[in-house]
């Protein structure tokens, strides 16, 4: 009987033990993602250019391009792939391009390490 009570009472430990580490987890990680959230904000520059955006499909040398563009002084470009489509980033919007705004379609990506 003494070896029964002790495994239930070592797997109410470990429930209980890894419960209380996903909540720290948790709580570590929305402090950590606020700071670094405020502090790349002061880096934040506001751009009046036009916005293009380069399509590619894969393994056709879009990441090259993406570098190539990073690179050069004159040019800010995106840090990363961006993503248009939501739930997936295959479910394209229909979007009216001659009827919006440069913010406005910067506005609808979904960039889940910003939001």
């Amino acid at each position: 009987m003494r070896s029964i009570t002790s495994n239930i009472s070592t797997t109410i430990h470990r429930s209980t033990a890894s419960r209380w580490l996903r909540t720290r987890k948790s709580r570590f990680a929305e402090t950590i993602g606020g700071t670094l959230r405020r502090r790349k904000m002061r880096w934040v520059v506001e751009i009046r250019q036009p916005l293009i955006l380069i399509s590619e499909v894969q393994r056709s040398g879009g990441t090259l391009l993406s570098q190539l563009f990073d690179g050069h002084p004159e040019c800010f470009s995106h840090p990363g792939e961006i993503y248009w489509g939501r739930p997936e980033k295959w479910h394209w919007p229909n979007l009216d391009i001659q009827g919006m705004s440069t913010k406005a379609m910067f506005n609808s990506l979904h960039e889940p390490w910003v939001d």
